[in-house]
């Protein structure tokens, strides 16, 4: 960051760092309290590799938790982090949200009350969230590789970049 404190960081940094900050406490706080799910829901791997995934869940989370704090705070190196963790997610999104999982998710999701009374109540009690796993993975997918691009896209724009580098 520049040596001048008088330059305003850019609105859209702020809300982007903070949403990412947010978003990480949720996921550290669900990879906590709800192990036993990740398990299950990945328990089709090998014992090795789900506690691979498990720590590398970890490391990403505590990675843009910092990289996004750091982003509020005007560092550059966390927000070249930060495209570094966007351009990993693109390339890696089908390793990240793997059929297999997902398809375990939506069985999960099928076994909750509240999902089946919300079917129920929506006149369609048959309907099951197993059933559309597919399209929902490939809208999940191009949600996630959207959202990516866009804050790829945000970070390198002249000026949002312009305020991270010294003058």
């Amino acid at each position: 960051m520049s040596n001048d404190k008088t330059r305003k960081l850019p609105r859209g940094v702020i809300v982007l760092g903070l949403f990412i900050v947010f978003s990480s406490i949720v996921h550290m706080h669900k990879l906590i309290v709800d192990r036993a799910w990740y398990q299950d829901i990945y328990g089709y791997l090998p014992p090795w590799l789900g506690e691979s995934r498990y720590v590398f869940s970890w490391v990403q989370r505590a990675a843009g938790f910092m990289a996004a704090a750091g982003l509020l705070w005007g560092k550059n190196v966390c927000r070249l982090l930060i495209i570094f963790i966007g351009w990993f997610t693109i390339f890696f999104v089908f390793w990240k949200h793997p059929y297999r999982a997902f398809q375990n998710h939506a069985h999960y999701l099928d076994k909750q009350p509240v999902i089946q009374s919300l079917f129920d109540h929506l006149g369609v009690p048959d309907f099951t969230v197993a059933s559309v796993v597919w399209p929902a993975l490939v809208v999940y997918y191009f949600l996630e590789i959207i959202f990516w691009g866009w804050v790829i896209y945000y970070l390198t724009r002249p000026g949002v970049k312009a305020y991270f580098l010294p003058r």
